[in-house]
């Protein structure tokens, strides 16, 4: 669909997508809590329904720009981290980040180690995983908004 050459500008996009998120999802978290993640989440999931199944270059940059901007990476490393830093206290922030990044980045591991088996299996299990995983997420986040209190605005 794009010419092997330009797969690093396509990065270099979601990248881009990933920094202007961060700092948008880090504003909206500040005024509205957990609750924007929740809808980047939601906003996000269908990207790899966009980048592994459907055959037309809008689908491939517009999940492109979902997984770097929305739903991976910038809302996740603005959010997460400041909602990290509001569940633990002060005195302990050292120890609950490393114990998130940790749990985060095992998770991370396992689940692209089985998105990658996934993928060589049927690409259209890789999309189904991918997509129910984040939907999945959503009541969790919901559920820690409301045991921790989160920022309402």
């Amino acid at each position: 669909m794009i010419p092997e050459e330009t797969l690093s500008l396509i990065y270099a996009g979601a990248m881009a997508m990933d920094a202007l998120s961060a700092r948008f999802f880090g504003w909206l978290f500040n005024k509205f809590g957990i609750k924007v993640l929740m809808l980047s989440t939601l906003i996000s999931a269908p990207f790899a329904i966009l980048i592994f199944t459907v055959t037309v270059r809008w689908a491939l940059f517009l999940g492109v720009a979902l997984l770097g901007g929305e739903g991976g990476m910038g809302a996740q490393k603005s959010i997460l981290k400041a909602a990290v830093s509001s569940i633990v206290p002060k005195h302990s922030r050292s120890s609950g980040f490393g114990i998130f990044q940790t749990a985060f980045g095992v998770c991370w591991f396992l689940g692209s180690w089985l998105m990658g088996v996934l993928y060589a299996v049927s690409p259209a299990l890789l999309v189904t995983f991918s997509a129910v995983m984040q939907l999945a997420a959503i009541p969790f986040f919901w559920l820690s908004d409301r045991a921790h209190g989160f920022p309402q605005g």
